[in-house]
């Protein structure tokens, strides 16, 4: 049995130490020792962790204090292990068979990595020390406090690390101001010639402001001379700019859009004839004007200043223009150039579509009304024989509480009829003719009984002649069936009256005959001759 340690506390760790490093413990038992001994060794030396146990001279295992202690304080600990061999009691620990043993690393892992390592075991396992394997089977034993310690100690050298890092970022941040102050003279400089490439687009250059300029032996002096040798061609190409803008002018004016441009402030740069002719003004009278000058033009106005204060870059708005004491309405799109110096707007006139989406809107609240409404009820069936919608109407003539309690319970269509040659016969005639009127069948409502209805349905297709649905209308008829039921029986009655009183009105007509008389008068005689000889 004996004791010492690898090395000496460390001075000098980095981020990049390993357990290796640090001090490490090499106290070892021979496995066939009493627990006895172990117990002693532990009271002699109290720093100490754990114990190396070894088996003719090779590792078999490691026995923590913590581990030692909890054995031998077990009922019957100290019966059992002092006196037996220590392998016995590591055995009862740990089942070397399914492969549980202490924890051992190998002693080139980071102190950092250890130190996770450690802090994700089970917690009554958190502060048992490690097994550190130097070389091949050469082990010693690391304190876990004394880890976090080193871990700690890393974490301060990596913090020194960071902030001279921050010191050496400062520095260069200082370098890069300092160019670029260099870099903001140089730039004042350049100003100088973007001004007079300004100045040649206004047709305001002179030659001569760039003499200065010119004459540098640099890059910008010779983009000044470059200048000077352009004024001729530019002044040259002044006259087929102002064609050309003539056409530009012309093509917007043949646009069937109101079009204007505005400064950065809303103040009318130019608008085209379409929007000059819609508020009967002359297009010179926009000019100089600020938008909203326009009476009835305010949402127009208030749109245009929104997006003028903005960042974005272009917009749309659908806006109510009042021209001529009339509401139109207008799709205006903006979009900001010149850097957003400077906007085009375009309008187009959605009046008429406006009316008409008005007019769908009302007519599909006229159809919604008749629809919800309507005494017979409305449906529409797709080609699998499902219902797509059925109005209240529908839904009571079958006995359900509502169209979607219908919708949802019908699967089939053809659940409904009683008579399924009915169904075969609709569908025969429906794909042959297009639509059916006044189809009279008997259905199925919801609690089983049974109803005459009467269906007038058509097919719905697209504008490829392709089946899309069906629609249609039904009525209950069951009151209409009895009375016509009623009515036949009234007219078969009357015909057997008729009947009766045709052959009485025949009766007398023979009665009445001289014939019929003669022979009454023969029976009367051959009665009377009867009755003498009786």
């Amino acid at each position: 049995m004996s004791i010492s340690r690898t090395s000496n506390p460390p001075r000098h760790l980095n981020v990049e130490s390993t357990l290796q490093e640090l001090t490490l413990d090499d106290f070892s038992v021979d496995i066939n020792s009493p627990g006895s001994a172990l117990t002693k060794a532990f009271e002699e030396n109290p720093v100490l962790t754990g114990v190396l146990l070894m088996e003719n001279g090779q590792y078999y295992g490691m026995l923590s204090r913590q581990k030692f202690l909890e054995a031998m304080s077990t009922p019957y600990g100290l019966e059992l292990f002092t006196r037996r061999p220590l392998k016995i009691l590591y055995d009862s620990i740990y089942d070397r068979s399914s492969g549980r043993s202490p924890y051992i690393l190998p002693g080139n892992t980071s102190i950092h990595d250890a130190a996770e390592y450690c802090l994700q075991r089970p917690p009554e396992d958190l502060y048992e020390p490690l097994v550190i394997e130097i070389d091949p089977g050469v082990y010693r034993i690391l304190d876990f406090p004394q880890l976090l310690l080193a871990q700690g100690q890393i974490y301060k050298i990596a913090k020194e690390l960071l902030d001279e890092r921050n010191v050496e970022l400062n520095k260069a941040n200082l370098s890069i101001r300092e160019k670029n102050q260099e870099m903001s003279r140089y730039l004042q400089h350049v100003k100088r010639v973007t001004a007079a490439a300004a100045a040649v687009e206004d047709n305001s250059f002179r030659s001569k402001s760039l003499d200065g300029v010119a004459a540098r032996n640099d890059e910008l002096g010779r983009l000044a001379r470059v200048f000077q040798r352009m004024v001729h061609t530019v002044q040259t190409r002044e006259k087929d700019l102002a064609d050309a803008k003539e056409q530009l002018e012309t093509v917007i004016d043949t646009v069937p859009g109101a079009i204007s441009w505005l400064n950065s402030g809303g103040i009318y740069l130019g608008v085209n004839r379409h929007l000059a002719e819609d508020w009967n003004l002359k297009q010179d009278s926009f000019i100089g004007r600020e938008v909203g000058f326009l009476e009835g033009s305010s949402q127009l106005a208030d749109f245009t200043r929104r997006f003028l204060d903005s960042d974005t870059e272009s917009a749309s708005k659908e806006i109510e223009l009042q021209v001529d004491e009339r509401s139109r309405y207008y799709l205006v799109a903006a979009q900001k150039y010149k850097d957003g110096s400077a906007t085009v707007s375009v309008g187009i006139d959605i009046t008429e579509r406006k009316q008409a989406e008005e007019s769908l809107r009302i007519a599909e609240e006229k159809f919604r009304s008749i629809f919800e409404n309507a005494l017979e009820g409305i449906f529409q069936v797709n080609l699998e024989g499902q219902y797509m919608s059925v109005n209240p109407a529908m839904a009571n003539i079958f006995g359900y509480s509502s169209p979607e309690e219908m919708i949802e319970q019908v699967t089939d269509v053809s659940e409904l009829y009683v008579d399924p040659n009915n169904e075969k016969e609709f569908h025969r005639r429906i794909n042959e003719e297009g639509e059916i009127k006044h189809w009279e069948y008997q259905v199925y409502r919801q609690d089983g009984s049974i109803v005459w209805v009467q269906e007038d349905t058509r097919v719905v297709k697209d504008r490829h002649n392709n089946v899309l649905y069906y629609e249609g209308m039904l009525q209950e008829i069951s009151e209409r069936k009895r009375e016509e039921e009623a009515l036949k029986r009234q007219v078969e009655d009357l015909k057997i009256e008729i009947d009766q009183q045709k052959r009485s009105r025949q009766v007398e007509e023979i009665t009445q005959t001289e014939y019929f008389q003669e022979l009454e008068m023969a029976v009367e005689e051959l009665r009377f001759d009867f009755d003498e000889d009786d």
